[in-house]
């Protein structure tokens, strides 16, 4: 890969999309699935702050952390669903440079939800549309496939392959020494050619919401880099 920074551009954002662009279809024999009720604590006003590092090549936090804040800051109608969460997801890198972006949930069911985020990046574009991000009719620790196609990468055809599992609930435990007993595990597995593959993992505990972020970006079979997001506080 000639510019790794480019395909750090394009993925960071495709993995939270393509993670839910389409209905998955899992495979396996495992009949348990998510009990929790509330993963993702979707009222206007809920907030988390973490702190965000980024990683280094042998996968160890590098730099100084970033604070990040994401808040629920309102609802809308948006096509055709009512009650649309706006989440909007603010990283401080410095008192004076702040990137904020917003994306969009909806509540299907108490552990089923939806997002909607558009991919645009050099050569390589998705329609901003509907998917599932966290589905509790998908049997836990079954690995399942999400997404399997063909796209336009640098001007040339590419295979992208998506496959996701969802684990626990376990414990995992923060670099700040906070270790929660029962959290659920999202890693998607984001295949881009023979180029890279990114692997991002989301850890969500029962009326919390996610508490660990983590990315990890490979480019030629080698851990090029990413980040590592963990929770600080939240506001309620």
């Amino acid at each position: 890969m000639r510019n790794p920074k480019l395909f750090l551009l394009l993925l960071v954002p495709a993995v939270l999309y393509l993670s839910g662009c389409t209905k998955s279809s899992a495979t396996g024999t495992t009949a348990t699935y998510i009990t929790a009720t509330n993963l993702f604590p979707l009222n206007v006003g809920n907030a988390w702050t973490y702190s965000e590092y980024d990683l280094n090549s042998s996968g160890l936090p590098t730099g100084q952390p970033r604070k990040v804040v994401s808040q629920v800051v309102g609802t809308t109608t948006m096509d055709g669903y009512t009650g649309v969460y706006l989440v909007s997801d603010s990283i401080f890198y410095s008192a004076d440079s702040i990137t904020v972006d917003t994306t969009y949930f909806r509540v299907v069911s108490k552990n089923h939800l939806q997002l909607k985020i558009a991919i645009s990046a050099a050569g390589f574009s998705f329609p901003a549309m509907w998917g599932d991000f966290v589905n509790g009719d998908i049997p836990l620790n079954t690995n399942f496939k999400i997404k399997d196609t063909t796209v336009t990468f640098l001007g040339s055809p590419v295979q992208l392959s998506v496959n996701g599992i969802v684990q626990g609930p376990d414990s995992v435990q923060l670099q700040n020494g906070t270790t929660y007993p029962s959290a659920y595990k999202l890693t998607t597995n984001i295949t881009l050619g023979t180029a890279g593959k990114v692997v991002f993992t989301t850890y969500f505990v029962d009326g919390v919401g996610p508490v660990k972020l983590v990315e990890q970006i490979y480019i030629n079979s080698g851990l090029f880099g990413g980040y590592d997001r963990e929770l600080r506080s939240t506001n309620f």
